[in-house]
């Protein structure tokens, strides 16, 4: 008999043995299906993070090519006005220099 409760306590240590495992096991799964929880919430809020940053540089990339074409007109603008004042100023000078010319040509000695 003791042959054969040696074997059952043998039996026993290793069935322990297996639960213990067993638990383990179950525990490390556990914390790894939590962990890919976390990782999968963590991929879900990227991703959504990652559309909104995609928008905000469509957005802004839309409000400069808008300033560039804004620049564009005022500098043509600018110019346009820069030339009208330099026409503008040869003009005014020659109707000065006109009027201080001496009119000796208009005048008929008597």
């Amino acid at each position: 008999m003791s042959g054969s409760g040696g074997g059952q306590t043998s039996s026993e240590k290793l069935g322990k043995q297996l639960e213990s495992q067993l638990s383990e096991a179950s525990a490390k799964i556990a914390e790894l299906q939590r962990e890919l929880g976390e990782t999968s919430s963590l991929k879900t809020r990227l991703q959504q993070q990652q559309v909104d940053l995609a928008h905000r540089l469509d957005e802004a990339s839309s409000q400069l090519d808008q300033a560039n074409k804004a620049k564009t007109t005022l500098a043509r603008q600018l110019e346009e006005t820069k030339q009208a004042v330099d026409d503008e100023t040869c003009v005014r000078n020659k109707v000065r220099t006109q009027t201080r010319k001496p009119r000796s040509s208009s005048r008929r000695p008597l």
